[in-house]
């Protein structure tokens, strides 16, 4: 039900179920996690004060509950809007117990000209990404570099992942072509705006590498692009201790990868999204 009160929702961004089938939904609108047990009765919530409620990563065989919460600020210039993002471990009554990693990332810019002033979105800015295996053992990487930081569930740093690869810079075409879909249905402020963002504009000196990994088979699947080109990505694959086995190539984005089936989300020919499972047969 939409509300404020106790069990209603305003804007559930997120759902997670824990192994006793406890429902956990991350609700942005009342800034809060609320609790419901798997016939759906409504049995507690937490709600969030310094930071947005974010994303449950998973919680771990101790109980310790891992979310991910950011909080948003405007830089003294006013030409920024800046997000940190934070992936905090929590007790099961969701008390703080430690910070395990955090990044702050501009992701609007205001541009002047004249009397007139936009705000825009930051292309290319890097991303956290996170997974859990089965032990609890939380695994972190910023977008931009191939390096996976390996907590214990514990919270405690005990190993990284890394592998050589091949950076791609932030070229010219690809800042004309972020102005161009900015603009693509208005030529005419397109035109005027454009010499400005392109001088002005803050991105990045690399394009993002990593897009996702997940655990499946007990096996780490790392997605990342092919050249910075999301258009052609490819899975890294690692066995369990963190040692590369090999590269494979998919033609769909997993979006659950469970008990060798993989479920996507995948428009059908009348455009309607709709829920696909393939079956997984290994030739190794």
């Amino acid at each position: 039900q939409k509300g404020e009160g106790p069990g209603q929702l305003s804007n559930p961004t997120d759902i997670y179920i824990d192994d006793k089938d406890q429902i956990y939904v991350c609700d942005s609108g009342n800034n809060r996690i609320s609790i419901f047990n798997e016939q759906g009765d409504f049995v507690s919530s937490i709600d969030f004060k310094e930071y947005s409620a974010g994303k449950i990563i998973g919680i771990n065989p101790f109980g310790a509950i891992i979310l991910r919460v950011d909080k948003t600020s405007i830089e003294s210039s006013m030409s920024f809007i800046t997000r940190a993002y934070f992936i905090n471990m929590y007790s099961d009554r969701f008390d703080f117990k430690k910070n395990l990693y955090s990044i702050s990332v501009p992701i609007m810019q205001h541009f002047r000209k004249g009397e007139k002033g936009i705000a825009l979105s930051i292309p290319f800015q890097k991303e956290l990404c996170w997974t859990l295996d089965s032990s609890g053992n939380v695994y972190i990487a910023e977008s931009q570099t191939y390096e996976i930081q390996v907590f214990s569930p514990l919270g405690k740093q005990i190993y990284r992942i890394e592998k050589e690869h091949e950076p791609s810079k932030i070229l010219k075409a690809d800042i004309d072509n972020y102005v161009k879909e900015q603009f693509q249905f208005d030529k005419k402020e397109r035109i005027f705006w454009s010499m400005t963002i392109k001088q002005k504009l803050r991105v990045p000196e690399l394009k993002p590498i990593l897009e996702k990994f997940f655990f499946a088979e007990d096996k780490l699947f790392v997605l990342r692009s092919e050249n910075g080109n999301k258009e052609r990505s490819f899975f890294d694959v690692f066995d369990s201790k963190g040692k590369y086995s090999w590269k494979m190539r998919l033609k769909i984005s997993p979006w659950l990868w469970k008990n060798n089936k993989i479920y996507t989300v995948e428009k059908d020919k009348n455009g309607y999204h709709v829920i696909k499972s393939y079956k997984v047969f290994w030739h190794l």
